[in-house]
């Protein structure tokens, strides 16, 4: 039975919202920068007109400050040609006769757009209905110092999905009845088995095997910066693109060259201002690796995982997989094979406006697995097939492709449309011998969850189950290729669509298994192979480079929906050429 839950909002005026979520007092005590990120694209109704609008941004200015163009009124109810600047607090306390308490000194809410704005008091808007929790927002909670991991948590589980599956009566449902469907009411009892970790080289030679799907980087030295730069305090004031140039001027003018590589501490740890402007100005103006931070709490897991990421954008290699040198890997071993992964990053919920993001990667230097490069452009807006795949990739005779977010009423698609695109790339380059392809669809977001029958704990690392919940005609199959420390590991379920290479069951789920380990980010294994994941991360930082929100109306918005022929997408800037065979994306 396929149960999903999800948190909701319910209706209400939006400051009680802000107040409950940051644990203010009152309305002075709120963090509008973080309320500003938290409403976008929520819906709300104003009390003095009974509209609903859905919020954009908010006001940089506060309510009695805050100034718009207002027409005069005649006494005729016709309007002058001349305009007056009012702020918004004058507008409704004098113009709507509404009094208002406590919205003077705070921003407004605005509900126009990006070269239009329309703004409204806090004090005058509700959430319109219940709709669902946006996943970006999370309610203020105690930190906690350790991490305590309770094994009875995951047996409560389990016994609670338990006892609901009694209690819910779903044979009573007599649409279901009328079907002949009856649903169990215990787990499903499936074979499982767990795949041996790959083994992995590190540091000078070192081979050893991950333990329970992980292994650490100890006692490994690198290279202290250059020098130590912080920003002008005044420059903070400034917009985030002003304050990125003026930054760079500032390293340029103390640093004797071009710098190597710059390591930025953001003001903010999540949607800093800065960070899209600072990855644009770095990667694609100037050929400069970076790293951003901002920790909360600094631990040497923590500092590891920071100097593997720069490590890996400056050429380096954290980890190998012992097959890879000599090349071990079954079937494939003798014949060059490119591993790609592929996906597509689309905006938030409700942003139609916004284009989608594609991003394929590619294993290069055969036979490592473990090196990628990337290539990313935008498409149009929630499009998941990939839109020209026609480029020309290099020379080899097997590919295997790995692809995510695409559900299967588009398997076909995949066949059709993507893999018949880079066909044609061969063909195109005057390629007689086609190469095999094997292509794999990995899925994340399900409701299948694996339980030991003989204890509390999660699977362990490797587990593959392939039969008895899996479809009875096509090949996929469930792996849970991490270690679950907290909560139920959720596997990954992978389709396999087109198999010529020709591999046999065990090769190839070993070959995903090894394909969680080479991820160059973290010391563990990963729930979804590393050429997704960096798939993933490719589309998601290069979407930084376009600052949507500054882009001309008539150019990519919802006014060109209704415009004649095809919609123009913009274009991300290019990488520079420093940059563009790194993985700057990890």
């Amino acid at each position: 039975m396929d149960v999903s839950t999800t948190m909701i909002l319910t209706p209400g005026p939006v400051i009680d919202f802000l107040k409950s979520n940051q644990n203010a007092r009152d309305a002075r005590s709120i963090d509008w920068v973080k309320a500003k990120k938290m409403l976008k694209n929520m819906r709300i109704k104003t009390r003095h007109s009974n509209r609903e609008f859905k919020i954009t941004g908010m006001s940089e200015k506060p309510c009695n400050q805050q100034l718009f163009s207002l027409r005069v009124k005649k006494d005729d109810g016709t309007y002058e040609d001349q305009t007056i600047n009012i702020t918004v607090l004058d507008y409704f306390t004098k113009h709507r006769n509404i009094e208002l308490t406590y919205s003077a000194y705070i921003p407004c809410i605005d509900v126009g757009k990006p070269k239009k704005p329309s703004y409204l008091p806090v004090e005058v808007v509700s959430l319109s209905r219940v709709f669902t929790f946006p996943p970006s927002i999370h309610f203020v909670a105690e930190p906690s110092n350790n991490v305590i991991i309770f094994p009875w948590l995951l047996a409560l589980f389990s016994c609670f999905t338990s006892t609901a599956m009694k209690n819910y009566h779903y044979d009573d449902d007599p649409l279901l009845a009328s079907c002949g469907i009856c649903i169990e009411k215990q787990f499903a009892q499936v074979d499982g088995r767990v795949l041996e970790a790959p083994k992995l080289k590190v540091g000078n030679g070192e081979e050893f095997f991950p333990r329970n799907g992980r292994w650490n980087f100890n006692n490994k030295l690198i290279d202290r910066p250059f020098s130590l730069m912080e920003e002008d305090q005044h420059n903070r004031r400034c917009g985030p693109v002003v304050r990125v140039e003026k930054m760079f001027d500032h390293i340029l003018a103390k640093l004797p060259g071009a710098p190597e590589f710059l390591l930025c501490i953001l003001p903010e740890r999540k949607n800093s201002d800065i960070y899209g402007p600072w990855k644009k100005k770095c990667l694609s103006d100037y050929g400069v690796p970076t790293q951003c931070m901002c920790p909360v709490k600094i631990t040497d897991q923590y500092l590891t995982n920071v100097l593997l990421k720069i490590n890996s954008k400056l050429g380096g290699i954290n980890s190998l997989l012992a097959l890879e040198q000599p090349s071990r890997i079954p079937l494939i071993h003798d014949t060059p094979t490119m591993i790609i992964g592929m996906d597509v990053s689309h905006g938030s919920p409700g942003r139609s406006d916004i284009p989608s993001i594609a991003a394929v990667v590619g294993s290069h230097s055969w036979p490592l697995i473990s090196r990628y490069k990337a290539s990313v452009r935008t498409q149009s807006s929630k499009v998941e097939m990939i839109e020209g795949l026609f480029k020309p990739q290099a020379d080899g005779t097997d590919d295997g492709i790995m692809r995510d977010g695409v559900s299967e009423s588009q398997f076909n698609q995949v066949l059709n449309i993507e893999l018949d695109q880079m066909i044609k790339a061969y063909q195109h380059l005057g390629e007689v011998d086609v190469p095999k392809f094997t292509v794999i669809v990995a899925q994340k977001n399900h409701h299948t969850k694996l339980f030991q029958a003989s204890g509390p704990e999660n699977v362990p690392a490797g587990t593959v189950v392939d039969s008895n919940v899996v479809h009875p005609r096509n090949y996929d199959f469930y792996m849970c290729a991490q270690s679950g420390m907290i909560g139920t590991s959720r596997p990954a379920h992978y389709h396999v669509l087109l198999d010529e290479i020709g591999f046999s069951p065990d090769n190839l789920q070993n070959l995903i298994l090894t394909l969680s380990y080479v991820y160059q980010r973290s010391s563990a294994a990963t729930s979804i192979v590393a050429p997704i994941s960096y798939a993933h991360l490719a589309a998601q930082q290069m979407g930084q480079f376009l600052k949507f929100e500054d882009l001309p109306e008539n150019t990519y918005g919802k006014d060109s929906l209704t415009s004649v022929g095809p919609v123009p997408v913009p274009e991300l800037p290019k990488l520079h050429e420093d940059v563009q065979g790194s993985m700057f994306f990890c």
